[in-house]
């Protein structure tokens, strides 16, 4: 598929964004300095257009579902390999038919505007992790990892709940928990990413119910969607049980770790449940953490009209705004349009003004950082379109 991709390179003049063009629409001569300004992980970052050798790098192009997107960005010139510097995204709010024109008034608006989420693509998915101990203390730190099978980490989060975006498949999924009384446990598991799961008519859970005062406890099901199960079968140490409730004293268990797993197999003609939970022998001093996938969602491939940022640190890691959902604080607003002549490529361009505030997410799974924060930040931008 043919793929439009203009860059506007403005690098005469120290302060005007375009100094060869006068502005359109605000009636004014004077030149206007593009920058971008704002607070990064709390420290104060701020690019201007003809300073410090940064200039204003602007890009247009039509993605495989065939949306224009236009892109802006201050930087220096050449930049192969560059660091520290903010692009921002705009995807058009319409699907276009081969060779057909962008409108500027539709696609910039006074407005705010949504967050991209994930790539492109129809089989992304959105998941959401969920912390599900089955007794004992709540976590206060979580790390939750994402694992292709050859053990590749493609996403990491560090909140109580993760929420990621993937693409259908199978992956390898880690917890590692940390509780209030210094207590660290990890639990690993495979997780298949698809509309089907979880939710389907073949699931189960178990609970706990400990006797007070002692060290026996009640292992139980609940929650269980098998059609006419034949056989429900427990496996603790070694140890083989069978029935829908399981007595247990953990000190019998000597040779078991403080935290240990209980695999839970309910069979069926259909269909068969495995469960694997950890569990630990004394909650008030040990700890077990579980989880589970809690939500699968399907992402509008299309997403017109959103936005994403994408931040490059000087050691050349890349952070953006789409690899996982927002928080509830994050806004991209337009709050002035200017119009522009074409540049010397003949793209006309619009001088956009704004705020933006965002979270910036490890795009790869590389460098220290899982996030960077960006809050109190204004621009003043141009972006080409497709006349």
């Amino acid at each position: 598929m043919k793929a439009y991709y203009y860059t506007l390179l403005l690098v005469a003049g120290l302060q005007s964004c375009q100094p060869e063009l006068q502005p359109l629409g605000n009636g004014t001569a004077a030149p206007i300095a593009c920058h971008f300004m704002g607070e990064l992980d709390g420290q104060m970052v701020q690019f201007e257009a003809g300073v410090a050798q940064q200039f204003l790098h602007t890009a247009l192009q039509t993605n495989a579902l065939d949306l224009f997107e236009t892109a802006a960005v201050i930087k220096p010139d050449p930049c192969d390999g560059c660091g520290n510097h903010l692009e921002i995204t705009i995807r058009d709010f319409k699907r276009k038919n081969g060779n057909e024109p962008m409108n500027p008034d539709s696609t910039f608006q006074i407005k705010t505007y949504p967050f991209q989420l994930g790539e492109t693509g129809a089989s992304l998915r959105r998941i959401r992790l969920r912390q599900n101990n089955l007794d004992g203390l709540n976590p206060i730190q979580n790390q939750w990892s994402v694992f292709s099978l050859s053990n590749d980490l493609i996403a990491q989060s560090n909140q109580i709940e993760a929420n990621f975006t993937l693409t259908d498949g199978n992956y390898n999924t880690r917890l590692v928990s940390t509780f209030a009384n210094g207590c660290s446990d990890t639990s690993s598991g495979q997780m298949v990413v698809d509309l089907g799961s979880p939710g389907n008519t073949c699931s189960a859970e178990m609970r706990i119910n400990r006797i007070p005062s002692s060290n026996s406890m009640f292992l139980d099901t609940f929650n269980v969607q098998v059609p006419n199960p034949t056989q429900v079968i427990w496996r603790v140490g070694g140890e083989v049980y069978t029935g829908g409730s399981v007595f247990l004293m953990t000190d019998s268990f000597f040779n078991l770790n403080d935290a240990f797993e209980v695999a839970l197999e309910i069979i069926s003609a259909s269909c068969t449940v495995r469960l694997v939970q950890r569990i630990a022998k004394d909650p008030s001093v040990n700890c077990a953490t579980n989880f589970r996938v809690s939500s699968i969602q399907s992402i509008d491939p299309l997403q017109l009209g959103h936005v994403r940022l994408k931040w490059t640190d000087g050691q050349g890691f890349e952070f953006s705004s789409e690899k996982e959902e927002q928080p509830n604080w994050s806004v991209f607003e337009i709050t002035a349009i200017d119009t522009f002549p074409s540049d010397r490529e003949g793209l006309p361009t619009v001088l956009l003004t704004g705020r933006v505030d965002a979270r910036l997410f490890n795009k790869d799974g590389n460098g220290a950082a899982t996030h960077k924060d960006l809050r109190n930040s204004a621009f003043k931008m141009a972006f080409p379109y497709k006349p």
